[in-house]
């Protein structure tokens, strides 16, 4: 008996993305096969059914633990996901790009003054 699998990627997910959900049993995509999701508030959705390549996609709107699920011959086959909330990454670039710059500046400037006070010492 060739044993079926569910995944989801990527793990975790952030809300507003892809999360691009695969079908496959022994190593072959499993095609037409419909794709359910409890919602972490509960709902139970239809994310869509597999296509060609055993692949449905579908975008979480809710952080929290998510489970995809299909049935193949009467067996449940389940795929627990996480998504959390968007990072936003803009903060460290606003705090870390002036810092890595004023480091250098202080770095290159500090340089020359270290000689010129070498010079004039001696």
């Amino acid at each position: 008996m060739a044993l079926q699998q569910l995944s989801a990627v990527p793990f975790p997910a952030e809300v507003g993305s892809t999360v691009t959900v695969r079908a496959v049993r022994a190593n072959e995509p499993l095609r037409g096969e419909r794709i359910g999701v409890a919602m972490p508030d509960g709902k139970h959705l239809v994310c869509g059914t597999t296509d060609a390549n055993g692949v449905v996609e579908f975008v979480p709107d809710l952080p929290g633990q998510y489970v995809f699920e299909m049935a193949i011959g009467g067996v449940r086959v389940i795929a627990p996901h996480r998504v959390v909330p968007v990072r936003h990454r803009w903060l460290a670039a606003f705090v870390c790009v002036p810092l890595g710059l004023a480091l250098l500046w202080r770095n290159l400037l500090g340089r020359d003054l270290t000689r010129e006070r070498g010079r004039r010492g001696s």
